[in-house]
């Protein structure tokens, strides 16, 4: 499944919507075994060129703050460990803030704060 929902992230995470909804299938229960891998592939869409992906449309800002708060409550020990995943994570929590959205920046802190102690 990994290699295949990689393979559909790399055609479809352009769009708000579909990465509305990756997001709220690596928040469930059923996508918590591709959570690393899915920062990744967001992380690579967001950087892609030519990258256009709005945060205020589709609901696309409010589920990768979802993502984001629930990667902080399930998932700090194996952020800890994986270091691309963590720093996938980081920078798309510094994309939301560049985007302006406000709550950006109290979730860059509160990672900040989680993923650097021990």
């Amino acid at each position: 499944m990994r290699g295949k929902l990689a393979t559909w992230a790399k055609a479809h995470l352009k769009r708000a919507d579909n990465l509305a909804g990756l997001c709220h299938f690596l928040a469930s229960p059923f996508g918590a075994p591709l959570r690393s891998d899915g920062l990744l592939w967001i992380k690579a869409a967001l950087e892609a060129p030519n990258a256009a992906i709005g945060f205020h449309r589709n609901g696309s800002g409010d589920a990768l703050v979802d993502l984001i708060l629930t990667i902080l409550q399930n998932d700090v020990a194996a952020m800890r460990k994986r270091v691309d995943a963590r720093t996938a994570l980081l920078d798309i929590a510094a994309a939301l803030a560049s985007a302006g959205r406000p709550d950006a920046l109290t979730i860059q802190d509160r990672l900040r704060a989680a993923l650097m102690s021990q």
